[in-house]
């Protein structure tokens, strides 16, 4: 029998005792096991071990986010022990059982906030508003009543509780009345005219007590002085008030001494509070300018309010800039106000390169804000992120107790989150918890994560190469030497295939360390010369290792001439592929590009220059060729090279000495060519580039500019990098659409290799079917080919029954183009 299953025996014998060495058993091994969690609050329950059932309860819910029944058992023993931390529990419970509309629960959790009397009158509003919204109006209005004649709340939240109490149970409003009357009394005592509105919108005898409410309201909405705002007169500050005549005067902005029935202003008009910066800005020009030195951070919430109590960076600059922050100052003060906005109670912070700033309507400090967004937040990698940066963030200031209760947590979700990768990380930062800030934690449970990840090679490789950190990249890669030992050398090919260079480096430095330079010298032989134009990134990798001395390229089998040659020439294949790929294909392909030009450039061309001494007669002819027809190669490094080649071979003939054909039979167009469809299509995208794509990424440059100190805005000058890499992408896209010329199908050519002709040929033992179209059109893999391609170029303007030798590099194959048909456009 498992144990699980000696458990199930025990609790249908009742005995409790017996379960509560197996469950702790169980989670000795696996932390998160669910079932023996609940098996053990079960047991320690039954036999009245509070305390531990009340921290196994606190695991359930906290950790493993099982609200039911735990949050509510929970929320109940922290209330009988005076724990302020029952709200929290209680909350989670009544809200999950208004959702499930199971009501006698409700009822219960309900009565349990009562009684506590620290709840706040909006949070049991809000709770009514919930279970209305299920269909239970009327229940929401008796737990309602409940409330009010239980607790001494504020006369504002006693009247705020009235106004749904009366809407909830209509057929009780006579029994209302009095107490609405006095509700209204202690509310609004420094109104003169109270009871004239009171009388005048007819709440003591009208037929409709919920109508009559809603008209005094209304006319108590409008009290002088209180502020509106118009969406085209601006903010505005009551003047004058005739309920009688139902008008009201205000004064906007644009507008001054402007007279509006109520109807109209009730309808035209929201309220906005004294603190909001429109109705601040109505009131006093010189008061908002005082506020920039005396109270930023009371200036920047004053924007918020004006925003619906949430704004971004940018929102907030375009609510302050000039007025009254004048622009010449604002990245410095900017720069202060935000950091100061970190630490104030009632803000909080979050996002990336575009923070969010939001109000709260209840004070909470920052260590408390990280622990609730940790605590609601569901997913592992959430976690790990909002731990580090709390940790960045309050620095030595983060409370103990907060990052113990968080390093728990992520042990438990790491022991059974199917990523090994996040699981792996979760030890690293559990562990640098344990040494620096002294968490509790038991190291068992740590290596219970990791070993059986350890213990498997292709889990453990995985889990590196999706690891995110370079440092945590470095430490896992240790582990793995200590733990796997020669095992690692079946990984070297898979590591070195996966990238980034970051492992790549690691698998060097292991190998040298073992002694073991000749596995990876036979994996570039095999693996990666051969396939160099498919695999350029590991080829660029490897390149730079070779060409650290002629030795080191010799034992690879290889010089370092011909590498420059294979490099020179990839830069080539690199630079037409990064013009018929996609975006984000392409800005991968312009990567590698830079990196051959950093090797080629590298040490002001001394090391380039060194290795061409190195050069043979077959290598600098091939050399030769592949620098003069390299239309994407920086002219500096093309004459470095062809300069070198004139002056140390002095037979220039010998370079240019061709033995094949010219690689095109007919000249090849000078326009641009390609379908009429894709025409139109890059003709979308350079609008969505010009409408789209550069306006967003220019207000997300400006938002991050926003947020000041550009010498460490990381956020800013990627957004500017980004921009310069749209504008670059628009220029060049603007150029080709100038040269290119669309081709209709009818035009498709049917004799001979042009535009648009699908040709069956014999490339040397196989046959193969291509399809002749433009750049643009350009997919080897389906084997449409450009004609501006290598292959492309030399099959242009042949007909049936040609036959001749295409080379490419040092290879040569004979091709006989067997039948030439228009392309059907499938």
């Amino acid at each position: 029998m498992t144990p699980k299953d000696i458990i199930n025996n025990h609790r249908q014998k009742g005995e409790w005792n017996e379960i509560i060495p197996i469950a702790q058993e169980i989670l000795s091994k696996d932390p998160g096991d669910l079932a023996a969690l609940r098996s053990l609050a079960e047991a320690c329950e039954r036999i009245d071990q509070v305390d531990q059932a009340m921290a196994i309860w606190r695991i359930l819910v906290d950790r493993h986010h099982e609200i039911c029944p735990y949050s509510t058992k929970l929320g109940i023993a922290l209330k009988k022990r005076g724990d302020s931390d029952a709200v929290k529990y209680l909350d989670q419970a009544l809200t999950i059982s208004i959702d499930r509309r199971n009501l006698a629960e409700v009822e219960e959790i309900w009565l349990e906030l009562v009684d506590i009397g620290t709840v706040r009158a909006a949070d049991f509003i809000s709770y009514a508003q919930r279970l209305a919204s299920r269909r239970e109006k009327e229940r929401a209005g008796e737990l309602l009543l409940i409330y009010v004649e239980s607790s001494d709340s504020d006369p504002g939240d006693n009247l705020s509780c009235l106004r749904l109490i009366i809407e909830y149970l209509p057929d009780r409003q006579d029994s209302f009345r009095q107490t609405l009357l006095e509700a209204y009394r202690k509310s609004y005592g420094d109104r003169p005219d109270l009871d004239k509105l009171i009388d005048l919108a007819n709440i003591k005898t009208g037929d409709s007590l919920f109508a009559a409410m809603q008209n005094l309201d209304r006319y108590l909405k409008f009290g002088e002085g209180q502020y509106f705002y118009h969406n085209g007169w601006g903010a505005g500050k009551v003047k004058r008030v005739e309920p009688a005549q139902q008008r009201v005067v205000i004064d906007f902005a644009k507008k001054r001494d402007h007279m509006l029935t109520l109807e109209m202003a009730d309808k035209s008009l929201a309220p906005i509070p004294a603190n909001d910066l429109r109705a601040m800005r109505l009131e006093s020009e010189e008061a908002l300018r005082q506020m920039v030195d005396d109270d930023p951070v009371g200036l920047v919430k004053s924007a918020l309010v004006s925003m619906g109590y949430k704004a971004n960076a940018k929102d907030i600059k375009d609510a302050l800039l000039d007025k009254p922050v004048p622009e010449a100052s604002w990245a410095k003060w900017w720069s202060a106000a935000s950091k100061l906005l970190k630490d104030d109670h009632y803000v909080e912070v979050t996002g990336g390169a575009l923070k969010t700033f939001s109000m709260r309507e209840v004070a909470e400090t920052p260590d408390e804000e990280y622990a609730r967004r940790f605590r609601e937040c569901r997913t592992l990698r959430g976690r790990l992120d909002i731990l580090d940066d709390y940790r960045k963030h309050r620095g030595a200031s983060c409370e103990k107790k907060i990052l113990n209760q968080m390093a728990n947590d992520l042990v438990s979700k790491a022991s059974q989150t199917r990523s090994d990768s996040e699981a792996a990380e979760s030890v690293f930062v559990v562990g640098d918890l344990i040494q620096q800030a002294g968490v509790e934690v038991n190291q068992a449970h740590l290596d219970q994560i990791i070993d059986p990840i350890l213990l498997d090679l292709d889990r453990a490789v995985n889990a590196l190469v999706q690891m995110r950190n370079v440092n945590l990249q470095l430490r896992w890669f240790r582990l793995m030497e200590d733990r796997l030992g020669e095992q690692l050398q079946d990984a070297y090919e898979s590591l070195l295939e996966s990238g980034p260079d970051s492992l790549r480096d690691l698998v060097s430095e292991h190998v040298a360390k073992t002694h073991e330079e000749g596995r990876i010298n036979d994996l570039f032989k095999t693996r990666v010369r051969p396939f160099f134009r498919d695999k350029a990134g590991l080829f660029i990798w490897f390149s730079r290792r070779l060409l650290a001395g002629p030795e080191v390229a010799e034992q690879a089998g290889i010089t370092r001439p011909t590498l420059i040659e294979h490099l020179v020439g990839l830069h080539e294949v690199l630079n037409y592929r990064s013009r018929t790929s996609k975006k984000d294909s392409s800005q991968v392909l312009r990567a590698q590009m830079s990196d051959i030009r950093q090797i080629l450039k590298r040490s002001s061309f001394k090391r380039l220059r060194e290795i061409m001494t190195e050069t043979d007669v077959t290598t600098a002819r091939q050399l030769w060729k592949i620098a003069e027809g390299a239309v994407g190669l920086e002219d500096r490094i093309r004459k470095e090279i062809t300069g070198y080649l004139v002056a140390h071979f002095s037979d220039l003939s010998q370079l240019t000495q061709e033995t094949e054909e010219p690689l095109s039979v007919a000249p090849l167009p000078t326009r641009l060519l390609c379908l009429e469809q894709t025409f139109f299509d890059k003709q979308a995208e350079l609008k969505r580039l010009q409408e789209e794509e550069i306006p967003r990424t220019r207000s997300e440059m400006e938002a991050a500019r926003a947020l000041g100190d550009l010498r460490e805005n990381a956020e800013y000058h990627a957004s500017k990098e980004r921009l310069g890499q749209l504008h670059s992408v628009m220029n060049q896209l603007q150029l080709d659409i100038a040269r290119a010329t669309s081709v209709r199908q009818e035009e498709f050519a049917s004799e001979a290799a042009l535009f648009g002709a699908q040709l069956h040929i014999q490339m040397g033992d196989s046959e193969r079917r291509i399809v002749l179209l433009g750049p643009w059109e350009s997919n080897p893999d389906k084997d449409v080919l450009s004609y501006e391609s290598p292959l492309g170029q030399a099959l242009w303007g042949r007909k049936p029954g040609d036959s001749f030798v295409f080379n490419m590099g040092n290879d040569s194959t004979t091709i006989d183009v067997l039948d030439i048909t228009p392309w059907n456009g499938n």
